[in-house]
């Protein structure tokens, strides 16, 4: 991470932080998050806690057969819904810089 990151979490965000910096950490923070959920899309994510699997069995095992059939019941919509919202974070970001790149070169 940048060193301008740290020093503004540690003065506690007093000072303000660069809009230029903000959307490049945007871009990669939502660009490495694409890729983690995408990768949990490929290594068995979607499919992970179907009801009858050993996943799911260990969950019910682990946190109780109502809390499990929650977490069954939500898993892939949460999965889908959190890779679309990391995809919006570095693809509005992305729009936003190569917006403002354009415009300053009008």
């Amino acid at each position: 991470m940048p060193v301008w990151f740290f020093d503004a979490a540690i003065s506690g965000f007093q000072h303000p932080t660069d809009p230029g910096h903000l959307r490049w950490f945007r871009i990669i923070f939502g660009t490495v998050l694409t890729a983690r959920f995408a990768l949990a899309f490929g290594q068995g994510g979607r499919d992970r806690l179907i009801s009858g699997s050993i996943r799911a069995h260990l969950a019910e095992r682990r946190f109780g057969p109502a809390r499990a059939r929650l977490l069954i019941s939500v898993y892939r919509p949460a999965l889908i819904a959190r890779t679309a919202a990391a995809l919006a974070l570095a693809s509005s970001a992305t729009l936003v810089t190569a917006s403002s790149a354009s415009h300053h070169r009008s």
